[in-house]
């Protein structure tokens, strides 16, 4: 599996950035993200590059590849 979220959410500041969501995705040749003005993409992305870092929640899981930490460096 590429990719495997499980009930992830971001703050900015005091407001939630993005809401709870949850979604895997396998080994395609390529993936696209697409939502209205505000949806979150943005801030999806850098929860993946690690430029964000995850709301306190004990249920939420983030992989790649199968691991929950990496680098992209």
């Amino acid at each position: 599996m590429l990719l495997q979220f499980d009930k992830v959410s971001a703050n900015r500041g005091n407001k939630l950035a993005l809401k709870p969501v949850s979604f895997f995705s396998c080994r395609w040749p390529k993936h696209g993200i697409t939502g209205s003005n505000d949806a979150g993409k943005s801030t999806l992305l850098k929860l993946m590059a690690r430029q964000l870092y995850l709301a306190a929640n004990d249920h939420s899981e983030l992989k790649m590849l199968g691991h929950d930490r990496w680098s992209i460096w």
